[in-house]
């Protein structure tokens, strides 16, 4: 039976309950993340290095504005190939999507990667912060592909009927973030690099726990070799960007009411 079966054959009010309440968990987890790595940092390092890590999260928050936006278009047409039993487009839709984001994001990470102090200093650091925002956000870049690909596969693995699995992923990475930075920062003290370090190791597994979804009987994700079409790119990025222009100003605005105090 698959899995567009399971979900026709369902009641509508514990189908919408079993997908709302992991999909809320999730969000929330990813909030909690930004919000371990600036209390171990203020207690562990100091506050101007805390100072830096705020500064490098605007930037770090660029990536999940970008996942979301190709993941959410590219789900919606993804579960719409699905409902008309089009597997073999859902296939497509979903190859598609991986790596028009990995194209996208590898091209943004070199960018900030050639320009990282400038565009810190126009976030807002200063000599004092630059440091910390440098050693703090040069490892998230280098890494920030997992990140990434971590988001997107929770939102498609979502879509595919099994939320509980894309929840149980980013628990993972929020258990093991706390863990981490606890270890990296307070018994080795590696300081901001123990942070990012921890925000990297965190993600990459919580991205392998959800690869099992992969060998799932009822998984209908999978890559294929011929995938490219220019209409297909253009509805994804046009369906996920009411998703990339909600979650960015929604960051930048507690981040400008946090920065100035109100």
């Amino acid at each position: 039976m698959t899995t567009m079966n399971v979900i026709e054959t369902r009641p509508l009010k514990p189908l919408f309950l079993s997908y709302l309440f992991p999909a809320m968990i999730g969000m929330v987890l990813m909030s909690i993340n930004i919000l371990v790595d600036g209390i171990f940092v203020s207690h562990g390092v100091g506050p101007t290095a805390l100072a830096g890590v705020n500064i490098a999260v605007p930037i770090f928050s660029i990536l999940l504005s970008i996942s979301l936006w190709i993941g959410m278009g590219g789900a919606t047409l993804y579960s719409i190939a699905l409902g008309q039993n089009n597997v073999e487009r859902a296939h497509r839709i979903f190859t598609l999507s991986f790596f028009a984001m990995i194209a996208v994001v590898v091209v943004l990470i070199i960018s900030l990667l050639f320009n990282l102090q400038s565009i810190a200093y126009l976030f807002g650091a200063n000599d004092s912060t630059y440091p910390y925002v440098k050693e703090y956000l040069y490892i998230i870049l280098l890494f920030g592909i997992f990140y990434t690909i971590e988001n997107m596969l929770s939102i498609f693995i979502r879509n595919d009927g099994n939320p509980k699995l894309a929840m149980i992923g980013l628990i993972t990475t929020s258990v093991l973030n706390i863990v981490l930075n606890y270890l990296f920062i307070f018994v080795l003290d590696y300081g901001v690099m123990g942070c990012a370090l921890a925000t990297v190791i965190s993600t990459m597994t919580g991205a392998v726990v959800l690869c099992l979804h992969f060998f799932r009987k009822q998984s209908q994700l999978k890559f294929v070799r011929k995938f490219f079409n220019w209409a297909d790119v253009k509805s994804i990025f046009a369906i996920g960007l009411p998703s990339f222009s909600s979650c960015y100003r929604n960051f930048v605005q507690c981040y400008v009411s946090t920065l100035f105090g109100r």
